[in-house]
């Protein structure tokens, strides 16, 4: 009977031994099925949230941009040698852009001035201002179809001439003028456009007092604007560090255009008092319409005498 007893005293222990062991590996299995089921659906969250994200921009490569050759100044008749340069600016120029539009500039379809002027005989008795006879060379351009939207836009100039002998000086006044040589300067983008000298216009015309028009000097392109390529370019502080390296080009002195004469003047110091960006027509079209830096203002010559002076300094960055 006590054999019996032990028996089932172990019996009984042994049962509960293996159903507690069982127990223990169920909740194990459960515990760990319930993990990996929580950690598939975390996992299956993050996946659809990172699908649902805006995907980043790929990084590509900038385009690189096409080959563009330096403009072509036409260098003022002076000697060499390093020149002080100091700034004295008026106005301080106004900011640029990072980037500016370059485009073809193509030869524009010429035009027989000279036949058109031998048959403008009429005029008023005498023209009474410089504005006045602004008025009468736009006209006139306009009646020959010849005034563009770019000069409308642009700035003009009137510069006061007289004759003595065979050749053409410039004056201070009115009064002393027997010419009045209006000066017209396209703007494209709200620059001028300029050729190799920037104190001449795009467009001359020459005005008598008595309102017969005596000449015109047209210099101006055909713009191709269907497809401009965007260029960096230099800052004012950037390009004012180049004009004191010497890296700028002289184009042209006031007692030095070449309707007046040519002389060789050598220079030790300049003052600059006005720079501007501007786009640089070639002289040779086609050609590219570039940005370029101007910068302006007054030297005195070995001679003694003062003189206006032109730089000029591409304002593509090198790339």
């Amino acid at each position: 009977m006590v054999r019996f007893k032990n028996f089932f005293r172990h019996y009984k222990q042994s049962l509960f031994l293996v159903v507690t062991q069982n127990k223990q590996s169920l909740f194990l299995v459960v515990t760990q099925n319930w993990l990996i089921i929580i950690l598939a659906f975390i996992a299956t969250i993050v996946g659809i949230v990172v699908f649902l994200l805006p995907k980043p921009t790929p990084i590509s490569e900038k385009p690189k941009l096409p080959a563009l050759s330096s403009p072509q100044f036409t260098k003022a008749n002076i000697t060499s040698g390093n020149i002080f340069y100091q700034l004295d600016l008026k106005e301080t120029p106004v900011e640029v852009p990072n980037i500016l539009p370059v485009y073809q500039a193509r030869l524009k379809e010429p035009f027989n001035w000279s036949k058109i002027i031998s048959q403008n005989l009429e005029g008023p008795l005498i023209v009474k201002g410089a504005t006045e006879a602004a008025g009468l060379a736009k006209g006139f351009l306009s009646q020959q179809k010849r005034w563009t939207p770019e000069l409308e836009a642009g700035d003009f100039e009137v510069k006061f001439l007289k004759i003595g002998g065979f050749e053409v000086f410039p004056t201070e006044s009115f009064q002393e003028a027997t010419l009045l040589a209006i000066h017209f300067w396209p703007k494209i983008n709200n620059y001028l456009v300029v050729g190799s000298n920037p104190n001449l216009g795009g467009v001359e015309v020459w005005v008598a007092k008595n309102g017969k028009i005596q000449k015109v000097r047209e210099n101006l392109a055909n713009l191709d604007a269907s497809n401009p390529v965007d260029y960096p370019i230099i800052s004012f502080t950037q390009a004012w560090e180049k004009i004191t390296q010497q890296k700028g080009t002289i184009v042209a002195l006031s007692k030095q255009e070449e309707e007046y004469g040519v002389t060789r003047f050598q220079l030790s110091s300049v003052i600059i008092n006005k720079a501007y960006l501007a786009y640089f027509q070639e002289q040779n079209l086609p050609a590219k319409l570039q940005p370029i830096w101007v910068f302006q203002g007054k030297t005195i010559l070995t001679s003694g005498e003062e003189s206006e002076v032109s730089i000029c300094l591409p304002a593509i960055l090198e790339l």
